[in-house]
């Protein structure tokens, strides 16, 4: 459902947002409250919308929120004396160059054991014109049915392709509809709105590599790059830099030309091209025995995973007074009394999922899925022995992995790499044949029709599950049909 916000019903706080960019305003709520967002909650909400440093939890779930980015995060008690609609929007520049929206979200809901719901809640991202009016598209996120309970929908990262409005500048709301009055307790929570592209802007560029030799004392290495923030009025003949990374600490006193040294090591400071609010740093560290350094955060002489195995390392730059903290996910690959070697960087998020969904009307049985997407997985995570879950609209299929990656149950089979420039991603690769599965999907709306190319969108929800952590793709797949023999649903994006 979606309601015109400004209804009598709700109690809107409205707080000036910022001149408009190619990025969310206040998107991980740093600032504490709603600064750069439109904050609207009902009259009498079951909690109310507010800015939180996380813990919460209602009692009634095993859903806690907590930040996922920064120290902060948006949060709803996603019901109230209905109906009614509790929002957070803003105005936005669409970039074709980084015209995917992620948010991160999670929740939980008691529509079951709690008053006599009958209608089903909504959370959904709707893009309307620029200040708000027109609704130019609804993405459903999540629906909390009457009458149900979930306990925990877990920590999800959602993704949306909103390149139709690449160069335009747009409303994006995100909206929880509260349909009826406290028909049960729930909880929500949002942080780390952001649009990505396929490249990183320059200013979040971090990378890091470490070898040790566990043969020879004094022969690792460490090299690291990060970006801080320029201090005003910055010169840095003189000035003194702080690095840290893991328990290695450096010090040095930079020259006229940004550079510093002591004996083997060195650093230097450079201005970020075309950006003169950020200065690159650059540290380089060889002929020590810095294994020591990084033992407290997992990295020792031990023999890893297949693939490797993820540990977070972290960082701290001090310039001029001023203090940037940081963590990079890093890959370690070792060989016991051999060596190791540790490699982490920041990369996009932003990599294409595609679905080829083939139904066959005439022959039950007949059916399969072609599906490439991606997985979130949380440091330390080893897929040997993990269950990967995979929901292609109301179909669903659980694989528990070995250690290369693989899972297989009958026909079906499912394959997990880690990605080469992205530590925290898997790309995953799904086959299901010899299926039913025309009737589950009907439900979703791939209906048997007559549809001739270039047929029809139908919006389907992709998600896959790995290790706790949900990556959800907002779709809206091509149907093509032809009644009594076949349909094909496509999407990339």
């Amino acid at each position: 459902m979606h309601r015109p916000l400004g209804s009598a019903l709700l109690a809107s706080l409205l707080l000036l947002a910022a001149p408009l960019s190619a990025q969310f305003t206040n998107g991980s709520f740093e600032t504490g409250d709603f600064t750069g967002w439109i904050a609207e909650d009902m009259a009498d909400p079951f909690e109310p919308l507010d800015v939180s440093t996380g813990g919460f939890n209602n009692g009634l779930n095993a859903f806690t929120a907590e930040p996922t980015d920064g120290a902060n995060l948006a949060i709803t008690g996603f019901d109230g004396d209905g109906p009614g609609t509790i929002s957070l929007a803003q105005d936005v520049s669409i970039p074709a160059s980084a015209s995917t929206l992620q948010f991160d979200w999670g929740g939980g809901w008691d529509t079951l054991n709690f008053g006599s719901s009958t209608l089903d809640r909504v959370f959904s991202v709707v893009i309307e014109e620029q200040g708000g009016g027109e609704v130019l598209a609804t993405l459903e996120v999540v629906r909390a049915e009457a009458g149900t309970f979930m306990d925990d929908t877990g920590l999800t990262t959602s993704v949306a392709d909103l390149s139709a409005f690449a160069g335009q500048t747009v409303l994006v709301r995100f909206l929880w509809d509260v349909p009826e009055s406290f028909t049960g307790p729930a909880v929500c929570q949002l942080d780390n709105v952001r649009l990505v592209g396929k490249q990183l802007p320059a200013a979040e560029a971090a990378s890091f590599r470490a070898s040790f030799n566990f043969v020879t004392e004094e022969s690792d290495s460490v090299r690291l790059d990060v970006v801080v923030p320029t201090p005003d009025g910055f010169e840095p003949d003189g000035e003194v830099i702080d690095v840290t990374i893991g328990d290695l600490e450096r010090s040095f006193d930079l020259d006229a030309a940004g550079k510093g040294s002591d004996e083997l090591d060195t650093v230097r400071v450079q201005p970020l091209p075309g950006d003169a609010a950020h200065l690159k740093v650059s540290l380089r560290c060889k002929g020590g025995d810095f294994l020591f350094d990084f033992i407290a955060y997992g990295l020792d002489d031990f023999e890893t995973a297949p693939g490797g195995e993820t540990f977070e390392i972290p960082v701290s730059v001090t310039l001029d007074g001023e203090t940037t903290d940081s963590e990079l996910l890093v890959v370690y690959k070792a060989t016991p009394e051999k060596s190791g070697k540790a490699v982490g960087r920041n990369a996009s998020e932003a990599r294409p999922t595609k679905l080829v969904a083939q139904l066959d009307f005439a022959e039950a049985g007949n059916d399969s899925i072609a599906f490439k997407g991606w997985a979130l997985a949380p440091a330390g995570l080893l897929l040997d022995g993990e269950e990967l879950v995979v929901d292609i609209g109301s179909v669903q299929r659980v694989f528990t992995l070995d250690e290369s990656g693989t899972g297989v149950v009958g026909p079906d089979s499912i394959t997990v790499k880690r990605d080469k420039r992205n530590p925290a991603l898997f790309a995953v690769t799904m086959s299901v044949s010899q299926a039913d599965l025309a009737d589950t999907l009907s439900d979703d709306g791939l209906v048997e029709d007559d549809l001739p190319a270039p047929g029809m969108p139908v919006p389907l929800q992709l998600r896959v599950t790995l290790g706790g952590l949900v990556r959800q793709v907002l779709a809206d797949v091509t149907w093509v049909a032809q009644s009594g023999k076949s349909g094909k649903a496509t999407f990339k994006g």
